[in-house]
């Protein structure tokens, strides 16, 4: 009997730390089952996809209607394929998407999301672009 406690107690110590990981993460970080059910899914994806409330035990349409993340999460829990992309979302911010399949149980495969934030490395880019358009623009036009 108290094996079986100080394995429960170790279990719970694990889960709180997976917990506050995840919860800490700026990253966006979504795990479905087969159903698109969300097994866990953080502050920071909430926030990505403008959901307050807690998503935990419900089904990924209630976290997203985006068709494309949608669309290649059953990707990946269907035909096990991984899937990377940029997605824009609200008040201009940019977000790489992750996709890879997940092997929950034996004969059960979900997915899991990854969300990061690349919008100052988009803007960034865009403006390096601009510049040397400019630049070369006016290099090219005679004094």
């Amino acid at each position: 009997m108290q094996k079986i406690l100080e394995s429960k107690e170790k279990l719970q110590d694990e889960r709180e730390k997976v917990n506050y990981i995840l919860s800490n993460m700026a990253e966006g970080f979504v795990m479905l089952d087969s159903q698109k059910n969300i097994l866990l899914c953080n502050n920071s994806a909430r926030e990505f996809f403008s959901c307050d409330k807690d998503t935990d035990s419900e089904n990924f349409y209630n976290l997203t209607r985006n068709t494309t993340v949608i669309s290649v999460a059953s990707l990946a829990i269907g035909g096990n394929q991984s899937s990377v992309f940029d997605l824009k979302l609200k008040d201009g911010l940019i977000v790489n998407v992750y996709v890879s399949p997940t092997v929950i149980a034996e004969s059960e495969t979900g997915a899991t999301i990854l969300l990061v934030n690349v919008t100052a490395e988009k803007q960034l880019e865009a403006q390096n672009r601009d510049f040397f358009s400019n630049a070369s623009h006016e290099l090219k036009t005679p004094m």
